[in-house]
């Protein structure tokens, strides 16, 4: 008869460890560092929030004054006048004290200052010149006004490049990716290309004030055109 015998090996305490991942020592996260310029950024935002606050707090406490339900549609003059005094000095803009002035200018005109009204000016003055800016000719310019009008008006232009009788005549620089004649707008405005001399040729032809300029010069002038804005979808 057969006997089963079982044989139980005792194993070093390291060799239980054998595929297993040992433990880890605890990671200490590295020493807060001081972030001084988050702390002067932090600083001056809360000047520069204390600031807007006062401003605010102004400009309300004036706008109070101004003709409304709660006062029968009467400006209070001497309110006002307080009251544009304090926002002026808490850095109210122009533009913010132009309808407290104009307000007060209803109520009593006598008082009404010097000052008030080189603020009014200078209000008109930021409106008029945050409105778009026709182009100008640069300095050195040789194109007369009225040559320097013309170019400013092809620019703008949704007229073809081409008469459109002989397409097939048509060089591929004139033609749009649809295979139409390039409009004077797109061939003036492109931001990656400049005319080309045979574009240029078709500029004068259609402009002949413009005739015996030559292509640079042109070029100069057109950069200033340029400039100024305009909206394909509404010429």
């Amino acid at each position: 008869m057969r006997h089963a015998v079982a044989l139980f090996v005792v194993l070093p305490a390291r060799a239980l460890l054998v595929g297993t991942r040992a433990p880890h020592a605890p990671v200490r996260a590295p020493a807060a560092r001081a972030d001084f310029a988050s702390f002067e950024k932090s600083f001056k935002d809360e000047l520069y929030k204390q600031d807007m606050l006062d401003k605010n707090k102004a400009l309300r406490l004036a706008e109070d004054a101004l003709p409304g339900l709660l006062n029968g549609f009467k400006a209070d003059a001497l309110a006002l006048r307080e009251g544009i005094d304090e926002c002026r000095a808490a850095g109210a803009s122009v533009a913010e004290l132009k309808q407290l002035i104009e307000a007060l200018k209803k109520a009593d005109p006598s008082l009404v200052t010097e000052v008030d009204e080189a603020i009014l000016l200078g209000a008109d003055q930021v409106r008029e010149m945050s409105l778009p800016q026709p182009a100008r000719p640069p300095q050195d310019s040789f194109l007369t006004e009225e040559q320097f009008q013309a170019l400013r008006e092809a620019t703008k232009s949704p007229k073809e490049c081409w008469d459109g009788t002989n397409m097939a005549g048509c060089p591929e620089e004139m033609k749009n990716i649809w295979g139409r004649p390039l409009i004077f707008f797109n061939i003036c405005r492109n931001p990656r290309k400049d005319p080309t001399p045979k574009q240029w040729e078709a500029l004068r032809k259609t402009w002949p004030i413009l005739d015996g300029v030559p292509d640079d010069e042109l070029m100069k002038n057109l950069v200033e055109c340029r400039k100024e804005f305009c909206d394909v979808r509404f010429i």
